[in-house]
């Protein structure tokens, strides 16, 4: 069982975990019309802010707090922790599929905007740090020697907390740019 104030934690975290996944639903569904994966469909698009939200807050935010308030293994931590990255890269590249279909049927441009470039950079980070995480770390098989798993580790976490930073940040660019976009 868990300490009370993990327990607090962990629903807190939840909490602000599964929040914007149902509220970026509810969002594309009621107001954008849903979400449709057809050819020179419009809708197509909007299964770019759902993946990423998916991606960025919802798996990466599990993949960080595994390590910090579940009481089991760490064998067991690391496996979760690379379960939730790979399935965070994995709904980051439909998310990033799915923008840059629907910018080429539509014929828009692809990455002219900040929003763009930072979570083409928060994706670059990602996909380092899986290809770095599973090189160094990974111990099904004869890894890095400790001496390079201490070294890498705290860079690890940088980039990883740099990523989600990044990633949020992303977020919080294109709420306020379709703010002002609605509100004109």
């Amino acid at each position: 069982m868990l300490p009370f104030k993990h327990l607090v934690s962990a629903f807190a975290f939840e909490f602000c975990a599964v929040l914007p996944v149902v509220l970026v639903v509810y969002w594309v569904k009621e107001y954008l019309g849903g979400a449709v994966w057809q050819t020179k469909n419009t809708l197509k698009f909007n299964y770019h802010p759902i993946f990423m939200i998916i991606a960025f807050v919802f798996a990466m935010g599990h993949a960080i707090v595994t390590f910090r308030i579940l009481p089991i293994a760490h064998r067991t931590k690391k496996y979760i922790h690379a379960g939730m990255n790979i399935l965070a890269a994995i709904f980051a590249s439909i998310g990033l599929a799915a923008v840059i279909q629907y910018h080429n049927e539509q014929g828009y441009p692809n990455f002219y905007s900040l929003h763009s470039w930072i979570g083409l950079g928060a994706i670059a980070i990602l996909f380092l740090q899986a290809l770095g995480g599973v090189s160094i770390f990974q111990d099904l098989i004869k890894g890095a020697s400790d001496e390079v798993r201490s070294n890498y580790k705290p860079w690890h976490v940088a980039l990883g907390t740099g990523m989600v930073t990044f990633g949020c940040s992303c977020h919080y660019y294109w709420y306020t740019r379709k703010i002002r976009i609605f509100e004109s």
